[in-house]
């Protein structure tokens, strides 16, 4: 049961009228209580989703970085001693050469080798981790999840 707001009247709540002034209701029926807004924190899965990537492009840059150290250090020592046994051979063979210049001669072009085509396995490992680095940035910037300052703190720029 209500009231007339224009007269005062006791009315019924079905009534579409009042019966004393004939005023018009309108029936609205009431809305339900309102639930409390749930937002879930998508910002910190996506962080951690996010720190996992970069972690694993700092890994693989790293190897990359370590394969070219190691190719350059064994392949200078191989040539070190290639060289060394080049200039320190006395014996000659039937055309006047020495066989250990010859030999020598040899393990250095190999060790040359050996640095160059494990420094380029470096440099391509290298890429890939900067490729994934760079795929990572491009997601980061475009999430819609993220704040600035979030997106920021994720590509390590603070």
């Amino acid at each position: 049961m209500g009231s007339c707001a224009k007269c005062g009247s006791v009315i019924t709540e079905s009534a579409r009228f009042c019966p004393d002034c004939g005023s018009a209701f309108s029936q609205v029926p009431a809305a339900p209580p309102a639930l409390p807004l749930v937002v879930p924190d998508y910002a910190s899965a996506v962080m951690n989703r996010y720190r996992d990537g970069y972690l694993h492009a700092k890994a693989v840059n790293g190897l990359g970085a370590t394969v070219k150290v190691i190719a350059l250090v064994l392949g200078g020592l191989v040539a070190v001693v290639g060289f060394i046994s080049c200039s320190g051979s006395a014996s000659m063979n039937s055309m006047g050469a020495g066989i250990g210049e010859l030999g020598g001669g040899l393990v250095f072009l190999v060790g040359a080798a050996i640095g160059l085509m494990g420094f380029v396995f470096g440099v391509m490992v290298q890429s890939a981790g900067q490729q994934l680095k760079a795929h990572l940035d491009c997601a980061v910037t475009a999430s819609p999840f993220l704040t600035d300052q979030q997106k920021a703190v994720a590509m390590s720029l603070v």
